[in-house]
């Protein structure tokens, strides 16, 4: 919701800009095509994770980026599947105007316009485990039957080695299901879709032998072929390819490869020995034991999947080795270490060492190494001390060593054993728990997800964390396999893992300099909003006996008594400018509340910001990018914070002088004086305020009666709760004057009570909430200091497919005032 309040506008002129470079890149035979052509291009139905059918749909990566294509060139593509040989055999045909994945070679010239690659995959030999031991290079194959996909790129230069019996399958699928029944002794296929059909056959007898010399054939590049005599369309689609911006590509990268594959063969670099290997192809599975509810380390969905920081370990470490790592689903923890001493599981993912678990369990060395913190509620001061914790109740859960550790060297805390973090966290909460104590990581990513709203993390021990692979003690070649995997596990990999998981939500020890200014602000608007409270009442009040007063006076005058006319009209317009400046001190004392709730998120930013830092750094995982980028974070919330604090101040020490000044900067200025209320009341605020309006008056007061017209929208969506709250603020231009619309879905107002809206006094508010005031002061500035006129009625609309009705305020300002 606050993403959607707070960008609303910076996404529609993005998307418009975006508009904008999509028509001007096309030329007018280009968009003549485009609007009256549907082409058809041809996918290979079964090629994941580039092309494939789900659920009878199309979907893959390719799927994905011929999406972007049609995004930005308009194009109506019709998607046609098959195989590979009959795409191919259509698209040669003239049957289709494009093809998806073909590959170049010179042969193809003939009838196809390439793209450039938009991906490149390395083709493998696959092999049934426990033969060719002593494969060196394509010699060791000579003689034998090889499976290969039927009018793959590469079929003639692998024929003209004349070195194979070549077997050809009309796909992947077949090719694999043909080496893992022995039809064939070696298969050449791609990397990614022979791993997919392995995986999902559940082909356990099948290893990757080596890579195909690139120098002999060249890696699969996958393109988009257009037909030869088709150069509009071939322009089109290369200038559709150009639109494509980075970071598109990156987030379509990101959805389909977003675990760095490491290539089986990489095997040979761990350093295993022969019984090593030997072990490996004659274990059908290595059984695995986890914590089903330890998020961000790991966890079972609802699925039963394994997901977390620690299964995207085990995906890497599991094709280090080319060995299924097979989950064995328990319900708790402290079920999983029940499971390793009787021996159902061959290890536990991620567990720490202690005396008790030795008796049973070998440990590698750790490959985590996580701060342990506590969370509290948010009334309870920084604890840099964990001795300050004596003699209260803090949660850990059941079976954790941590608990056998805490106890001995914190006798005099009072450990409480839990289900789970969740378990842990509700009772802090709710009370029942001074603190739960847990790794930063976990407990940061409930908070993340809801948990923790009324929590913060408030200390830390100095004590990590120290996680390891934890291998049954009677398997010493499992274990001598795992300690060598973990010692070559790529560092960079490790930091992406823990990068995609980890996210700092710490609140350390704060700098003083920082507190002592955030302190004096505070305590500033604190008197600001004590002052405006017994203001407003004092103004009202007295405001309210004066007017009557003069107005019973005005009734009374002699129309021949011009001069004392004149000396009250000039007392009446000092009423009035008391008025607005107490309507004005009304909504200074409410922004000074929504600026206060506006600076906790970037206060916040910068707190996580900074102690993010140190975390990387104390990890050895600190890149200079994610410094710059962290630098460049503060920097921006703090620009914010000071902007907030100026916008503040204009709208306090604005004077009635005339200027000229642009409709959207006010309308701007409004939406960062409200913020607050807007977030805390759950508002959705569509603006569309046509560009560079200019007038000639009084910006503050125009933006005084804004504030007015919100804040009655707002208390009648809060009395009448409405759902789904929507304010409107539109403006155009009409006949020399600026017309501007404020409307809401609170239904409207009652008709017998339209008419009475501006009049002075006149409220349906409780007296502790309304002045009658507002709208009045608002009518004034509108008709007698800006010469425009501001009337509402009652509105009926429709916006994105829904029905709805509520006041609508229209404000007509000539342009010269």
């Amino acid at each position: 919701m606050k993403i959607i309040i707070l960008f609303m506008m910076f996404f529609s002129s993005v998307i418009a800009q975006i508009n904008i470079e999509k028509n001007e890149s096309f030329s007018d035979i280009e968009k003549e095509y485009i609007k009256t052509n549907t082409v058809t291009i041809g996918m290979i139905e079964d090629y994941y994770p580039f092309a494939f059918k789900n659920n009878g749909k199309p979907n893959g990566y390719s799927y994905d980026y011929l999406n972007l294509i049609i995004k930005k060139s308009g194009l109506k593509i019709d998607i046609k599947m098959d195989t590979w040989s009959n795409i191919l055999k259509k698209f040669k045909n003239k049957e289709l105007n494009l093809i998806d994945t073909i590959s170049y070679k010179k042969d193809r010239e003939s009838f196809t316009n390439f793209t450039e690659p938009y991906f490149q995959i390395a083709n493998v030999i696959f092999a049934r485990k426990g033969e060719f031991l002593d494969y060196e290079n394509f010699e060791s194959l000579k003689g034998m039957k090889i499976g290969i996909t039927k009018d793959i790129y590469y079929y003639d230069t692998v024929k003209d080695l004349n070195l194979f019996e070549l077997v050809t399958y009309k796909n992947s699928k077949e090719n694999m299901k043909a080496l893992a029944f022995g039809d064939v002794d070696a298969a050449f296929n791609n990397h990614m879709s022979g791993q997919r059909y392995v995986s999902e056959a559940g082909y356990t007898n099948i290893k990757i032998l080596d890579e195909l010399n690139s120098n002999t054939i060249k890696k699969e590049d996958l393109r988009i072929g257009v037909e030869k005599e088709n150069d509009i369309l071939y322009s089109i689609i290369n200038k559709s390819i150009k639109l494509i911006s980075r970071k598109e590509l990156e987030k379509l990268n990101n959805k389909w490869f977003s675990t760095r594959i490491i290539p089986d063969n990489q095997v040979n670099d761990i350093g295993l020995t022969k019984e090593e290997k030997k072990y490996l192809d004659e274990k059908e599975f290595i059984n695995m034991c986890i914590d089903p509810h330890w998020m961000p380390f790991e966890k079972l969905d609802e699925k039963g999947n394994h997901i977390g920081i620690t299964a995207d370990y085990y995906k890497v470490l599991s094709k280090m080795i080319n060995q299924n790592i097979r989950v064995i689903k328990t319900t708790s923890w402290n079920q999983s270490i029940e499971y390793a001493k009787s021996r159902k599981c061959d290890i536990l993912s991620l567990a720490m060492q202690t005396p008790e678990r030795k008796q049973y369990m070998d440990f590698t060395t750790p490959y985590l190494k996580i701060p342990i913190v506590i969370a509290t509620k948010l009334d309870v001061p920084f604890i840099d001390n964990i001795a300050s914790l004596k003699n209260k109740s803090v949660g850990i859960p059941k079976g954790y060593a941590f608990v056998e550790l805490l106890k001995k060297k914190y006798k005099n805390i009072n450990i409480i054993e839990v289900d789970d973090i969740k378990d842990g966290l509700k009772k802090v909460n709710q009370g029942e728990l001074y603190g739960y104590i847990g790794t930063l990581a976990s407990i940061s990513y409930q908070f993340q997800n809801g948990l923790g709203t009324a929590l913060k993390i408030t200390g830390k021990f100095d004590e990590k964390w120290e996680l390891a692979i934890a291998v049954r003690n009677d398997d010493k070649i499992l274990f001598n396999i795992l300690e060598k995997l973990v010692e070559k596990m790529d560092v960079l990999e490790h930091q992406r893992i823990l990068s995609n998981w980890i996210s700092i939500k710490y609140e350390k020890e704060i700098n003083y300099t920082i507190i002592i200014y955030l302190l004096v602000a505070v305590f500033v608007i604190a008197l600001l909003f004590l002052y405006r409270q017994y203001s407003l009442k004092k103004s009202n009040r007295d405001l309210k006996i004066a007017v009557e007063k003069k107005t019973k006076d005005l009734q009374a005058l002699n129309e021949s008594l011009e001069s004392r006319i004149k000396e009250e009209v000039e007392k009446n317009l000092d009423i009035q400018e008391k008025l607005f400046k107490s309507e004005k001190m009304a909504s200074m004392g409410e922004m000074i509340g929504n600026i206060a709730h506006q600076w906790r998120q970037p206060l916040s930013m910068i707190s996580m910001g900074a102690t993010g830092m140190q975390l990387q750094k104390s990890h050895g995982l600190l890149s200079d990018e994610f410094f710059e980028q962290t630098c460049i974070d503060i920097n921006e919330n703090a620009q914010y914070l000071s902007k907030t604090i100026d916008d503040f101040r204009n709208f306090i020490l604005g004077d009635r002088t005339k200027v000229v000044f642009t409709l959207s900067n006010e309308i701007n200025r409004f939406l960062s004086l409200v913020k607050g209320s807007i977030t805390n009341n759950n508002i959705n605020m569509i603006v569309n305020i046509e560009k560079e309006l200019e007038l000639f008056g009084y910006p503050n007061e125009l933006l005084q009666c804004v504030i007015n017209i919100f804040n009655n929208s707002r208390d009648i969506l809060l009395e009448r709760e409405i759902k789904n709250k929507y304010i409107f603020i539109t403006s155009y231009t009409e006949n020399n004057n600026i017309i501007i619309k404020i409307k809401d879905n609170a239904r409207g107002i009652n008709k017998d009570i339209l008419p009475k809206v501006f009049d002075l006094y006149f409220t349906t508010k409780h007296q502790s909430k309304g002045t009658g005031i507002g709208l009045h002061m608002t009518y004034n500035l509108i008709v007698k200091g800006m010469n425009g006129s501001i009337e509402v009625h009652n509105a009926k609309y429709t916006y994105e497919n829904n029905e709805y009705s509520g006041a609508e305020f229209v404000i007509k300002i000539p342009k010269e005032t």
